[in-house]
């Protein structure tokens, strides 16, 4: 007979949290590995004209990640002037940070293609509840292209979270 009874359930004790860490880990690698990638749905063109007058172009789209869904839209105009307003709907119990950031790439016949990324400010989003937010600045790029190349142009807008 053994002078120490508890020596073998001690070290079944000492084991166990490490194998349940280890199962845990793995079935999260699975989940996060199966789970499909987050995409933003195709956004719409439309010709719009600014508040002086001038050419532009309203990209329209909306987009779903992490439980928050949400509208945007995205306008550039043709003297360099582009605005991004969004609004999302948190789905889940928790807050969750998002912004909206739109990438515009101008399909031209360029030695050098370029893409130009814009994006909001990060908005909180309290669980069950609608937000919205909004940025607009200037972009020379977008001032020096657009007459020649706006009828080529699209836009990607995802929603990001966190």
């Amino acid at each position: 007979m053994r002078s120490d009874e508890t020596k073998p359930t001690r070290t079944i004790w000492r084991r166990r949290p490490r194998t349940l860490l280890i199962a845990m880990a793995a079935a999260l690698g699975a989940t996060l590995i199966a789970a499909p990638p987050a995409h933003a749905d195709p956004t719409f063109k439309i010709p719009t004209t600014g508040p002086s007058g001038e050419l532009g172009l309203l990209f329209l789209g909306s987009d779903d990640s992490r439980g928050v869904d949400g509208a945007v839209q995205f306008t550039v105009y043709e003297n360099g002037n582009w605005e991004v307003s969004g609004g999302a709907y948190n789905s889940n119990i928790a807050g969750r940070w998002y912004r909206w950031k739109c990438d515009l790439d101008f399909h031209a016949d360029l030695e050098y293609p370029f893409e130009i990324g814009l994006q909001t400010g990060r908005e909180w989003v309290p669980g069950r509840k609608h937000r919205s937010t909004s940025s607009s600045g200037y972009n020379a790029t977008i001032d020096q292209l657009f007459e020649d190349y706006w009828n080529q142009a699209t836009a990607d807008c995802d929603i990001v979270i966190g």
